[in-house]
């Protein structure tokens, strides 16, 4: 025998108390009731203008000698009836059915987000047909108190929110600049609009500024979405409330990562949304895009789905959302190839920016080798050189640990810093780039060091004062590292791929030097001298070690 068993709440305080522990932090607290504000402003939004009939502005005051917070705007206001529906109509707000509208409101839940930081809430309201009134909603009480108000909405309409007795801790960590920070963020498409959101404390104020992606230099990805077929079920929805992609791949890393959005309020980063990681997990490319610092933008869903309760996700909605979800991954490799390009070009603009600091340091040890063979040839010696000594010495994870000992050119045990070229002459030049002739044009002088991708049996070459490095060696490949990301993953500079260079180079610069200056050393010195000019090389690359390559370029600064 079945029978209907009634769902009580015994204590309807309690729970909306534990409900509003999903909001998280107060400066996500704060971004609820900004939200009702712009929600409020929809009443006057002109479609086809978009903006609205009027300047709108809201204002935030952070007043910490009183531990409270007030929202204030000049948007359409509520009467009475509204105001009491905060208290007694929740989950039955008459936002809720305003179908294609910008509103985001629909749960009845906003109004009680302070409850998990603050102790009370009041809202003074005040609509152009009726008086100013006033709302106290304290957490630990069944009941609000509704009653006329004093007359302190400046505007004709509007509504100021303060939430009071929030906790001391939390405000103080709240700073009016991660503030700002998180609303850009948060309404960031609908800041774009006529509308001023100031935030105010003790000794600040700052003006929330719309994001503008067309100020960066990179390769715009824009498409829309007008349908998705879910199950068979092909569901056409009209221009005007097509989902939009609107993408850009950067020149330069941007911290700015693809957002998913409802009606113009951030939900969460891409992969912060649960629906959409796993979602990606399973059906997505085998590289994580969504996430490289390389793309940035936003995919906004309009009102085609509709937020969770703490509108950190989308509802599921008998499979639509994994349909609308099919339909955006139908882009990604679009955005792959994309991406893939621009870090191909980082990648050759990464090798020649070290090919030039590597070039640096074969200076730098060049100078020293021939101070130290001028020395010799004072004395009558010229069957080997004396340049600094370095002891080896290896880690626990098998890479060199190198330090300088002695005094004089080039010895410190200080971090290496980058030198410049030396002084650039006539003449023919030595392999540090120097002679005894007169300034002349720069990188004529020297030995020049350079990357080609290109598969070779050699690991590097010389010719006409370059050594070439093939960087589709396997030994060369071999020892790069990369960063987390798969196929888009960026190379970093590993202590093998150190080893490796330091050795390839050794062998050809020693080639030419000997060469050039005519000494036939013994094997054994030959050996020793390969060795030690090894260590000094690697030496000057270890504040390369583990950094990504296009960072190469900050490290030389």
């Amino acid at each position: 025998m079945k029978r209907d068993i009634p769902i009580q709440i015994n204590n309807h305080t309690e729970l909306l108390n534990l409900i509003s522990q999903g909001y998280g932090s107060l400066s996500r607290t704060v971004m609820e009731y900004i939200d009702n504000s712009f929600d409020s402003a929809d009443e006057f939004f002109e479609n086809t203008q978009q903006k609205y009939s009027r300047d709108v502005y809201i204002i935030l005051e952070l007043d910490r000698s009183r531990n409270s917070i007030s929202i204030t705007d000049n948007c359409v206001g509520m009467d009475s009836d509204t105001l009491a529906r905060l208290a007694n109509k929740i989950n039955d707000s008459v936002k809720k059915n305003k179908k294609g509208s910008w509103v985001n409101g629909q749960f009845g839940l906003g109004a009680h987000a302070f409850r998990l930081f603050a102790t009370n809430l009041t809202v003074i309201s005040k609509r152009s047909d009726t008086p100013e009134y006033v709302i106290s909603i304290h957490k630990e009480d069944d009941s609000a108190k509704l009653s006329d108000s004093y007359n302190s909405i400046v505007e004709d309409t509007g509504t100021k929110v303060t939430l009071n007795n929030i906790d001391k801790n939390q405000l103080k960590t709240l700073s009016t600049a991660d503030l700002k920070n998180d609303i850009e963020i948060h309404f960031e498409s609908l800041l774009n609009r006529n509308v001023q959101i100031v935030i105010k404390d003790d000794v600040n104020e700052v003006v929330c500024e719309p994001y503008n992606y067309d100020d960066i230099e990179g390769i715009p990805i824009k498409k829309t979405i007008t349908q998705w077929n879910n199950n068979g079920t092909i569901t056409n929805i009209p221009e005007n409330n097509a989902i939009e992609i609107n993408l850009k791949i950067c020149k330069q890393p941007n911290n700015r990562p693809v957002y998913l959005s409802g009606i113009g309020r951030k939900i969460g980063n891409a992969l912060d949304v649960k629906s959409f990681k796993n979602f990606v997990n399973n059906y997505g490319h085998k590289s994580n895009i969504w996430y490289n610092p390389l793309i940035t933008g936003y995919i906004e869903m309009k009102d085609n789905l509709r937020p969770v309760v703490h509108r950190d996700d989308f509802e599921p909605h008998n499979g639509k959302r994994s349909a609308v979800y099919t339909e955006v991954l139908k882009f990604e490799d679009e955005i792959f190839a994309a991406i893939q390009k621009e870090m191909q070009n980082k990648t050759d603009e990464g090798m020649k920016t070290l090919g030039d600091a590597l070039t640096d340091m074969l200076t730098k040890l060049a100078n020293e080798d021939n101070l130290a063979l001028r020395k010799l040839e004072e004395t009558g010696n010229k069957t080997q050189t004396e340049a600094p000594q370095v002891p080896f010495s290896e880690s626990e994870d098998g890479s060199s640990i190198f330090t300088v000992e002695g005094s004089g050119e080039g010895q410190t045990d200080n971090p290496i810093e980058q030198p410049g070229r030396p002084e650039d002459v006539t003449g023919n030049p030595d392999l540090d780039g120097t002679s005894l002739g007169t300034p002349a044009q720069p990188k004529k002088q020297g030995m020049q060091i350079e990357f080609m991708a290109m598969a070779n049996e050699e690991r590097a070459t010389y010719s006409d004062g370059i050594i070439y490095i093939f960087t589709d060696h396997p030994d060369f490949q071999a020892r790069t590292g990369r960063t987390h990301g798969g196929e888009l993953s960026s190379m970093k500079i590993t202590a093998r791929l150190a080893n490796y260079l330091a050795a390839v180079i050794s062998s050809k610069y020693k080639e030419q030097f000997y060469q050039r200056k005519k000494i036939n050393p013994d094997r054994d010195r030959v050996l020793d001298e390969q060795i030690n000019f090894i260590f000094r090389f690697e030496n000057l690359m270890q504040g390369f070690i583990d950094q990504r390559l296009d960072k190469i370029g900050d490290i030389t600064k």
